[in-house]
């Protein structure tokens, strides 16, 4: 098994786990993917406020959504479109807020 079978695997457990429930396995889930997922939304907003904010509604909806993940579908659904939903989100109203 490669490095990225292996770490979408131990996504897809720490997943399974949040999903019943498991508060530890939501913080390794964060303190694995995070960091990642921040860079994206720094990127793509430019604005570290709003990509901290984008980061952080979406690991609470994440653990809100928990119970609906679905292995076959793995985590990164999961994971990765809300932060490109957030982001979006956090930017189209950074923008509105500050250039009207």
């Amino acid at each position: 098994m490669d490095d990225i079978s292996a770490d979408l695997e131990a996504g897809n457990a720490l997943m399974q786990a949040c999903a019943g429930g498991d508060r530890q396995a939501f913080h390794q889930l964060y303190l694995n993917e995070a960091p990642r997922m921040l860079a994206f939304a720094r990127r793509f907003t430019g604005e570290s406020a709003c990509a901290d904010d984008a980061l952080q509604d979406t690991f609470v909806q994440v653990w809100k959504n928990a119970h609906r993940f679905r292995h076959e579908r793995g985590s990164e659904n999961l994971l990765h479109r809300p932060i490109c939903n957030q982001t979006i989100y956090k930017n189209q109203n950074y923008c509105l807020t500050t250039y009207h």
